[in-house]
């Protein structure tokens, strides 16, 4: 999912919905995803994407992956759900 694809994005917080956008994307790579690919494919400049992951990893929903400069999603999700 792009975020430059979408003809009309929702009302209300971007970053909340570029994070949701990142959490998205993860959930289809669960040995993790390099950041420069995770950036590619959401549209997004990686310091931004640095940025968003870094505040979903201090809520407990991403973690490093164990390649180096790749994240995945944590088993928090399946708490949630």
């Amino acid at each position: 999912m792009n975020l430059n694809d979408e003809k009309e994005k929702p009302a209300g917080s971007q970053s909340l919905f570029r994070g949701l956008t990142l959490i998205e994307i993860l959930s289809n790579y669960p040995n993790g995803c390099p950041l420069a690919h995770l950036s590619e494919l959401a549209g997004l400049n990686k310091s931004t994407v640095h940025r968003l992951l870094q505040g979903l990893q201090s809520c407990g929903y991403v973690t490093p992956a164990p390649a180096a400069g790749s994240y995945r999603l944590t088993t928090k999700f399946i708490a949630v759900g």
